[in-house]
């Protein structure tokens, strides 16, 4: 459950501390009230695309921080800890994804410094985020497969099945150029 969102130099923001509850979160407001900013830092902490643009104008960096209780999600912090993640007793996990400009940004996951990829895996697991237009994803087959193989956790049983197929390619062409050599042999 994520318990607090921190939003510093980020676009306009100056700094933002937004304490959110246990239940569901509905974002709403005028245009311009700021949601877009709001839902522009989730997808940061999910390992979205960083533009450093995004820094408030007049200064070096910025940064969005999730603070979460995971106390209750024993099998997240099982699949945490097989990848690398480190939660203690009190159950608290906070991502931070910080940008510079200029100068490359940087992700810490529990204060030690990450890498984008595994923000990637990890903040989509804590984070799920519905927009206006989204249902439009539900007409993409791949958005299907994607979520059933998340739902599934098959992701060994895809990396097997990348493997095969890359290994599948190389035999077509060594195929094909076989036959080439072939027919130029007559």
């Amino acid at each position: 459950m994520l318990l607090e969102l921190r939003i510093n130099h980020l676009a306009l923001v100056d700094e933002v501390i937004l304490p959110l509850g246990p239940e569901l979160t509905v974002l709403t407001g005028e245009t311009g009230a700021g949601k877009s900013l709001i839902a522009g830092a989730f997808s940061l902490l999910c390992g979205g695309k960083a533009d450093k643009d995004l820094v408030r104008l007049g200064e070096e960096s910025a940064f969005v921080e999730g603070v979460f209780d995971l106390t209750a999600e024993e099998t997240l912090c099982e699949d945490l800890a097989r990848a690398g993640i480190r939660i203690a007793s009190d159950g608290i996990l906070v991502l931070r994804r910080e940008l510079r400009n200029p100068g490359r940004g940087r992700v810490l996951i529990n204060g030690l410094v990450s890498s984008l990829a595994l923000l990637q895996r990890v903040g989509p697991r804590l984070l799920l985020i519905q927009s206006q237009d989204q249902q439009r994803e539900l007409r993409d087959p791949a958005f299907a497969r994607r979520f059933l193989d998340e739902q599934l956790q098959n992701g060994d049983l895809l990396e097997q099945m990348g493997r095969r197929w890359r290994e599948y390619q190389r035999l077509e062409v060594a195929l094909e150029q076989r036959r080439q050599e072939e027919s130029l042999a007559r």
